[in-house]
Parts: structure tokens; sequence; C-alpha cells
């Protein structure tokens, strides 16, 4: 998903700034589609683990601003 929304050619025409926090969870979130989000967006996007018993997220990476 975040990658799609980066591929969007009119990505610049958007305000997105308004983004605090996103978090990327069932696959795993590839370092350069997390640094230009958040380039882009001015938030943080921290890559999750969960399991659909745990009641969704059981922890995540840092969100460090960059």
């Amino acid at each position: 998903m975040y990658a799609a929304l980066l591929a969007n050619p009119d990505i610049d025409k958007f305000d997105l700034t308004s983004i605090r926090v996103c978090i990327s969870g069932a696959s795993p979130l590839p370092p350069n589609v997390q640094r230009r989000f958040m380039e882009v967006t001015g938030g943080l996007l921290a890559e999750g683990y969960g399991l659909t018993e745990a009641s969704p997220v059981t922890h995540c990476n840092p969100w460090i601003r960059q």
C-alpha cells in the first residue's frame, strides 16, 4: 500500500503532512519505501508484527525520526 501510494505520479499534488504515524504489517517493509514515505509525509512509518490471537500487534521496530 505504501509503495503504491509513493508510485502515484500525482503524489506531489496532495498535502500529506497531516500524517503523523503509520504502521506497516503482514509483509516486510522495504527500507527504501519506509524512508521515502517518511520524506514525503514528514510522518513516521514503523514496521509491526502481530498475530490474530495477540490482537493485533505484539511488537514493532522503534519509531525513529530521520
